[in-house]
């Protein structure tokens, strides 16, 4: 009889904790459910941190081109990601914008 070893790929639950500041922005404020923010930031941000700070501005508004979003921060000491632009994809995932500049119509034009 031989013996041999083989590594198996598991999934493994981590439990991560997280805090919600809601800023009031033009009187509103989001009130829904931000969990997915917290598995977004986890899965594809930094997994090894542990009890981030999400603080919302506001509620979901437009910028003219970008679609519907909020504008979020996550912090934890020594970090921010600074504020960002998160909508929620057709599956309700929610993803990052990637913010898109105007050049036209008095919009901001890159130096070349």
């Amino acid at each position: 009889m031989s013996i041999y070893n083989i590594s198996v790929p598991t999934i493994t639950y981590i439990n991560k904790t997280y805090n919600v500041v809601r800023e009031k922005i033009k009187q509103k404020s989001y009130l829904g459910d931000v969990s997915g923010l917290a598995l977004w930031f986890y899965q594809t941000q930094n997994i090894h941190v542990d009890n981030i700070k999400i603080i919302i501005y506001g509620d979901f508004h437009n910028i003219f081109p970008n679609p519907q979003h909020l504008t979020v921060e996550i912090t934890y000491p020594g970090y921010t990601t600074g504020k960002l632009h998160m909508s929620l994809d057709e599956y309700g995932n929610w993803y990052q914008q990637t913010l898109q500049q105007l050049t036209y119509m008095g919009g901001k034009k890159n130096k070349t």
